[in-house]
C-alpha cells in the first residue's frame, strides 16, 4: 500500500506458495476496510469495492464508512 493525499494505491504480490491474504478492520481516515487478496503474481485483473469493479489499484481518500475490498491477481 502506498498512501498519498488522494488515497491509497495498491500493488500487491502473492508468491506461488500463498493462496490468499486478508487484512480485516484496516482503518484509514474515515474508512474501515476489510481487504482480501487472492490469486498469484502482481497483475490486478479484478479490483472490487463492495462487489463492484472499480479502476484497479486505488481507493480515494474521500471514501467513508465500512467497505470490503477484493483484489484478484493473475
Amino acid at each position: 500500500m502506498e498512501f498519498s493525499p488522494g488515497g491509497i494505491s495498491f500493488k500487491p504480490y502473492l508468491p506461488g506458495w500463498l493462496d490468499s491474504a486478508r487484512l480485516s478492520h484496516f482503518l484509514y481516515r474515515g474508512t474501515e476496510l476489510d481487504i482480501r487478496v487472492s490469486g498469484r503474481g502482481a497483475k490486478i485483473p479484478e479490483f472490487c469495492l463492495d462487489g463492484k469493479q472499480i479502476p484497479a489499484g486505488r481507493i480515494p481518500a474521500t471514501l467513508a464508512g465500512k467497505h470490503e475490498l477484493e483484489i484478484i491477481l493473475g
